[in-house]
């Protein structure tokens, strides 16, 4: 009887443990790539030509939100600002898990010019870039806008 009252703690603990550990380390991504299967120099064009796939990802109509279901939400948006004034938003995704790999990516995305201004107005103070330009986070509000945006 003696033995069960520590078994049972430490299996509880380890089981437990193991739960923790499962939601921790699994593939950050909804739909994860299985090993081998959308590597970088996987890239795959329609029989046209007219569009170009990479990751999963279809450039120039893939969304942002269709990245985040792919590669994970462990992701940072930001709106850049170079010293001419021009925009562009890019989302930085820190662990994502592609191909068995483990990667940290940056996808460039396109919104509208109106859209960019848009987001900037709202993004409150930026911090400087090394390139003399200015780095903007992506407000709460805006994010479902900024998730539309085209990779």
């Amino acid at each position: 009887m003696s033995r069960w009252r520590y078994w049972l703690p430490a299996g509880l603990g380890v089981a437990a443990t193991s739960v923790f550990f499962l939601s921790v380390m699994r593939p950050p991504g909804v739909t994860s790539s299985r090993f081998g299967q959308d590597l970088p120099w996987q890239i795959t064009r329609s029989q046209n030509g007219a569009t170009i796939g990479v990751f999963g990802l279809t450039i120039n109509e893939s969304s942002l939100r269709d990245a985040v279901h792919k590669l994970g939400r462990r992701y940072e948006l930001g709106l850049f600002q170079n010293p001419a004034g021009q925009l562009n938003l890019e989302a930085y995704f820190r662990d994502a898990v592609i191909g068995g790999l483990n990667a940290r990516l940056v996808l460039s995305a396109r919104l509208s010019e109106e859209q960019l201004i848009a987001l900037l107005a709202r993004a409150g103070a930026g911090k400087p870039t090394a390139e003399g330009g200015r780095r903007y986070s992506v407000s709460d509000a805006d994010q479902d806008l900024a998730l539309t945006a085209t990779v």
